[in-house]
């Protein structure tokens, strides 16, 4: 699909988030000074096209409570199929891919707490007779991503990380959280779903706003396929830090425009790397002049690259109330 300039325009505003009202697509079409009509024409033709993978609430799962880790494993090239369907079928799994490293299976794994997790992984290892290692987080540095689009360029900008807090939900709370997981349709009346007899469009959006404010629902916006944008170099970069500079060396990764998600995290016995940053850019070229310019910076000499060989999965967890 060609995108003309309308429809780069329309991708930059969604991934900031609709906005919490009656009927948002009427809001970015002033904003954008076309028609409602146009709008919903053009996201709907998006969708169809694959450039907009989905259109949902992003739902922050630290506010629940919940538990998250990066699991590696050295998976026998002619076990990965298998091995990843397996993983790929998880509820618990929201990103599932094959990287060009020794390691060459990743995945991210939610569960209600860390021995939840472990007893995860403890059950796929003697099921799939694959040695798991969890990499769980110490430090979030960076944890969102937008691709700007319509300026022409590869810029990849920072997003809002969030509450780190638990947040009580109300049965009202879960009824909407429950709801707000499916895909949002382009309609003029896009929030009407939420509603039932008991709950009226002023209530959910109240209740939205309420989510929103605590860092539960980060935004409701558009997740962009970004190979079919262009931005083919996907690469997740590692390197050893000293514990006392693990901190400054975070906060300056992740301030580059290209680092998507960055984190510190417990390392494991033969790969003692602890700092971890999702890069995206439309050539490698771009990513090694990153990397060569923060690591001498930072007098780093431990690191690796580890391009994306392949994608199995990626969806957002559903969480049940």
């Amino acid at each position: 699909m060609q995108l003309g300039q309308l429809d780069k325009q329309i991708c930059d505003r969604l991934q900031k988030g609709l906005n919490l009202c009656q009927r948002p697509f009427a809001d970015i079409a002033e904003e954008l000074a076309v028609s409602e009509e146009e709008v919903l024409s053009r996201v709907n033709e998006l969708l169809e096209a694959g450039v907009i993978r989905r259109l949902s609430a992003m739902i922050n799962y630290r506010s629940l409570g919940r538990a998250s880790t990066l699991v590696a494993a050295a998976v026998e090239a002619d076990k990965i199929e298998e091995v990843a369907g397996v993983i790929s079928g998880l509820e618990n799994v929201s990103h599932n891919y094959q990287r060009d490293h020794f390691y060459n299976l990743w995945f991210t794994l939610q569960g209600q707490d860390q021995a939840d997790i472990d007893r995860q992984l403890k059950k796929l290892s003697d099921e799939l007779k694959v040695n798991f290692k969890s990499l769980p987080v110490v430090r979030f540095f960076k944890l969102d991503v937008n691709f700007d689009i319509a300026g022409g360029g590869d810029k990849v900008t920072e997003g809002e990380n969030g509450a780190e807090q638990v947040v009580e939900l109300t049965d009202l709370r879960k009824k909407i959280l429950t709801k707000i997981q499916h895909p949002i349709k382009p309609t003029s009346n896009a929030f009407d779903f939420l509603c039932d007899d008991e709950t009226d469009i002023d209530s959910v959006l109240e209740v939205l706003r309420q989510l929103k404010n605590a860092g539960v629902v980060k935004r409701i916006a558009a997740v962009l396929n970004h190979r079919l944008l262009g931005f083919d170099a996907n690469v997740m970069f590692v390197c050893k830090v000293e514990e006392s500079e693990t901190d400054s060396a975070g906060w300056r990764l992740a301030a580059y425009r290209q680092v998507s998600h960055c984190y510190q995290r417990k390392a494991f016995a033969g790969f003692d790397y602890n700092l971890f940053a999702m890069m995206h850019a439309k050539g490698m070229g771009e990513i090694v002049c990153l990397v060569d310019e923060f690591v001498a910076s930072e007098n780093i000499t431990d690191y690796q690259l580890l391009t994306t060989v392949r994608e199995f999965k990626k969806k957002p967890v559903r969480y049940q109330f």
